[in-house]
């Protein structure tokens, strides 16, 4: 049995990491202590198994780039498939954001940093980490009724495993067998309960996210559209402009006018 210490959640640095994280910031406003594994596989797994963990970070650098590996163990068992992974890379690294979010991590930390930014951005995670690992809380499922059908368990499963996937889409063999079924279950479980395929559901999330990521403003639209799985930007333009009324291009200058206009009406409220 785990020791209330060990119980309490952590969040585990792995190797290359530098001395100039905000370590003690992240810790304070985030309620959780650092763990720090420096071997390798191994190590990282019997971490997994002794202690509860919020979040797992890695440094990478070209000749570390282990972010693949490191989402392969975790997606190893239901109980620590949902562990966010926070990629932490130099501003000039050669190996890309848009690398380290096809990889699966679910954010990237650049420094020169601002520590106030990393500890929001850290504690965001941390929180919906949480929220996913508490299926059962009458927070999550108040809206639920309390005996699910096999079928509204998968689906319910799926769309909470899919609220921390912001940025990484997985295809839909990959998230049937996350959910232990078959792609065909998954699609059967979809339509009883919501009345269309999980494929459907899928491409509805991966422009749900796009959206985001356009207002976010921080990858070109080509990657946008990689990253929701279309390899031909004018089919992702088509089916962005179906989904939102206007092209990408356009929601994204929409977004910046709002920040825009947002910020202007709070300078203005502070005179």
């Amino acid at each position: 049995m785990a020791s209330p210490q060990q119980s309490e959640p952590r969040i585990l640095v792995c190797e290359n990491v530098p001395s100039s994280f905000p370590f003690a910031d992240v810790k304070q406003v985030c309620r959780a202590p650092m763990l720090r594994v420096v071997g390798g596989i191994e190590e990282l797994s019997n971490a997994l198994d002794s202690y509860k963990i919020a979040l797992v970070m890695i440094g990478v650098s070209v000749s570390n780039f282990d972010i693949p590996t490191l989402c392969r163990v975790l997606r190893k068992s239901p109980q620590t498939a949902p562990i966010p992974v926070c990629a932490v890379a130099p501003a000039n690294s050669r190996v890309s954001r848009l690398d380290m979010l096809r990889a699966g991590a679910a954010e990237v930390l650049e420094y020169p940093w601002d520590a106030q930014e990393v500890v929001l951005r850290l504690d965001r995670l941390i929180t919906s980490a949480e929220e996913m690992a508490c299926p059962h809380a009458a927070t999550k499922r108040q809206d639920l009724p309390l005996r699910l059908s096999r079928e509204e368990e998968l689906v319910w499963a799926a769309k909470e495993y899919l609220l921390h996937c912001r940025e990484y889409m997985p295809q839909q063999h990959e998230l049937a067998r996350l959910m232990g079924t078959t792609k065909s279950r998954l699609n059967a479980a979809f339509f009883a309960v919501l009345g269309f395929s999980g494929a459907e559901y899928l491409r509805r999330w991966c422009l749900h996210s796009a959206a985001t990521l356009l207002r976010d403003g921080q990858l070109r639209v080509v990657d946008i559209a990689e990253i929701c799985g279309y390899s031909n930007g004018a089919n992702f333009a088509t089916a962005f402009r179906k989904f939102s009324g206007v092209s990408p291009i356009v929601y994204r200058e929409q977004g910046r006018l709002d920040n825009c206009n947002a910020t202007c009406a709070e300078a203005s409220d502070g005179n």
